[in-house]
């Protein structure tokens, strides 16, 4: 378990910046609610979902480097690995992001109408 967590967190703290920006965008998120509900279920959601695989993304790349040593996998089936994992996890970011590109761009509640002019 060591052999994998050290790693990870290293990795992890690589992403740092990121793992950041996810959570002030998560804050600001709950912070908007009222105002804005449809947008901040949005962006906290994919900020959320961003999170998650930011923080899972090390340990399933070790995990998997460590498991040549523990199941006597091939080289060819450690790339093959990845290269699942890899896919997956770029489909994954792009939910992700297109959860925070909906928010953006979705029509919220005007806090203000325009007045109506009588003729």
């Amino acid at each position: 378990m060591k052999a994998i967590l050290y790693p990870s967190l290293m990795q992890l703290l690589i992403h740092a910046p990121a793992v950041l920006v996810y959570l002030v965008g998560g804050v600001l998120a709950l912070i908007c609610w009222r105002r804005c509900p449809l947008r901040s279920i949005l962006s906290l959601s994919g900020c959320a979902f961003l999170l998650v695989l930011t923080v899972v993304q090390p340990f399933i790349n070790n995990y998997i480097l460590h498991a040549r040593a523990e199941f006597g996998w091939s080289a060819q089936r450690i790339g093959h690995e990845f290269a699942i994992v890899g896919v997956a996890m770029s489909f994954a970011f792009a939910v992700g992001l297109a959860l925070l590109v909906a928010a953006a761009f979705v029509r919220g509640q005007s806090q203000r109408q325009a007045p109506q002019q009588s003729i």
